[in-house]
């Protein structure tokens, strides 16, 4: 859950938006928990009593009443969409901007799917849960503690007796939010490798083309979506049971009260109209527990997308600009590798060792040697794609990791063997 919470920080950008959507649930709940009393006040004081005057204007009410409710609801869901969008623009755009702040290290370690499925499907999933889970939690909240002290106003017994059904129902919930969380986060897992898969076959296509891995790669796929398949089974399941379970006291609960309260009106111990408000109110006190067995489901998926997503913006850059960086005056040429030594990771295998030489400015250097043996390597260094492990680079005389990297970017040029064409 903290990922969430850290999720709704984003609401700070979007504060008036989302006071804006809280007030008009706020007064769309009320207006709903008016509704029964309005009915109570007409069974009671004007049907039963005969009073047409009491009903017309009770019937009026409840219109007012339904109307301002709407109201508030349109208010409330178009306020809600804007605050949903703004986060999920922010997302975009850090996860991008992180994306390309983050070292040639990183990206060695990353798969391009998984990142593309962190910056679209995760962040989809978080969107859903500010405008949508979010907000039918609250409303489920508000409604389900309105409901309840209205039930107890109506008649303090029988919402005893709903009463002793609340905890089931909420059991039911948390064991389905403990179950369904951990499922969730093996979904976009599974769902970021089969995305994978699919990218290096798209990118990779020519080649499997040419070794005529058609079948290799399409059963690869095969499996992968079986797991993925398998894995949305498992959270069907656990639905299919725990939903219509609450139905179930849902219904159990209204049996007993109808056959109670039908009871004691015969009894004549509680009106009639009294009786339908409170049937009312249990229904909508139980509605938002059926809602939060869904909303839970929401909450576990985005929690687990938050979470991947976080999980990239808190990477840390193995290449970082030093605070007391100072621009790279424009140079003239000399570059300089001094003793260096690198290593791809830190306990993995030296790449290269104690290498020395110069290129002086308008000379030509040509690295020759076996594929591997570093000739990119030596290459990738010099605008800092990586940091050397030992030694040091100099370009006229300045350690490349004393400048700033975009004055160092800016005049330093690379032309790669493989092309890459930009759409727009």
């Amino acid at each position: 859950m903290k990922h969430l919470w850290r999720a709704l920080g984003y609401l700070r950008n979007y504060r008036l938006w989302a006071v804006g959507a809280f007030l008009g649930l706020l007064l769309s709940s009320a207006a709903k928990l008016v509704v029964p009393r309005l009915a109570q006040m007409v069974i009671d004081s004007g049907i039963s009593a005969g009073h047409l005057t009491v009903v017309v204007r009770g019937a009026a009410g409840m219109v007012l009443v339904a109307v301002a409710g709407s109201a508030f609801s349109v208010m409330q869901g178009i306020l809600s969409a804007r605050v949903a969008q703004g986060v999920a623009y922010e997302f975009r755009n850090q996860l991008y901007a992180k994306i390309h702040s983050l070292s040639f290290s990183y990206h060695d370690r990353a798969q391009t799917g998984q990142l593309l499925t962190r910056a679209t499907s995760d962040v989809d999933m978080v969107q859903r849960f500010v405008g949508t889970a979010f907000i039918n939690l609250i409303s489920a909240i508000l409604m389900m503690v309105g409901s309840i002290v209205l039930l107890f106003v109506t008649d303090w017994q029988l919402a005893l007796i709903m009463l002793l059904l609340v905890p089931l129902t909420l059991g039911i919930v948390a064991v389905l939010a403990r179950k369904a969380r951990p499922l969730f986060m093996r979904i976009q897992q599974q769902l970021a490798d089969l995305n994978t898969i699919l990218q290096e076959n798209i990118v990779g296509v020519r080649v499997v083309k040419a070794f005529a891995r058609e079948p290799y790669e399409q059963a690869r796929y095969a499996a992968a979506n079986r797991s993925l398949f398998a894995l949305n089974m498992e959270v069907g399941r656990l639905m299919a049971i725990a939903i219509p379970l609450v139905f179930l006291i849902a219904n159990l609960s209204v049996l007993a009260v109808y056959w109670i309260g039908g009871y004691q009106a015969i009894a004549g111990h509680a009106s009639v109209g009294r009786l339908v408000a409170f049937a009312n109110y249990m229904m909508m006190a139980f509605f938002p527990m059926l809602m939060l067995g869904m909303i839970v489901t929401m909450l576990a998926q985005a929690g687990a997308s938050a979470e991947r997503i976080f999980e990239i913006l808190d990477a840390q850059s193995e290449v970082e600009e030093r605070p007391d960086a100072v621009p790279l005056p424009p140079v003239k040429g000399r570059v300089a590798f001094e003793h260096v030594g690198f290593r791809y990771f830190s306990s993995g295998p030296p790449v290269l060792e104690d290498i020395n030489f110069v290129a002086e400015p308008g000379q030509t250097v040509a690295l020759l040697g076996a594929t591997g043996s570093g000739k990119s390597t030596i290459i990738n260094l010099i605008p800092r794609f990586y940091d050397v492990t030992t030694g040091r680079v100099t370009i006229d005389g300045y350690d490349v990791r004393e400048v700033t990297l975009e004055s160092l970017r800016r005049q330093v040029g690379i032309v790669l063997q493989e092309t890459t064409l930009f759409s727009g």
